[in-house]
């Protein structure tokens, strides 16, 4: 996909940027400004990644230079790769060790 279009390598940098936003705000006292910073940055991120739109975008740009072929091949590349991410025991403690920290920070 990323020799179709650019905005893969955009997205794949925004998710990034959003997961390393998350850690600083983890790591934020929620009682301190440097907290209140850490969520603006946060949302900023978050509302600019909205704007990239892949589903509107990314995706139809592909269906434009891709076979019927290669799209059931990415299709199924994608669906064994959700697969792979849902069953894994490691990511599966590393998001509830997330949840976890963002809910002490709430309080």
């Amino acid at each position: 996909m990323r020799d179709v279009t650019p905005a893969v390598g955009a997205a794949w940098s925004e998710h990034r940027q959003l997961s390393d936003q998350l850690a600083a705000l983890v790591r934020a006292d929620p009682r301190t400004g440097r907290f209140d910073r850490e969520l603006r940055v946060m949302h900023d991120a978050l509302e600019s990644h909205a704007h990239l739109d892949e589903e509107r975008q990314m995706f139809p740009e592909i269906e434009r230079f891709a076979d019927e072929e290669q799209l059931i091949e990415l299709g199924d590349r994608l669906q064994a790769r959700l697969g792979r991410l849902r069953s894994s025991r490691r990511l599966r403690t590393v998001h509830r060790l997330q949840r976890a920290l963002l809910r002490r920070t709430a309080r």
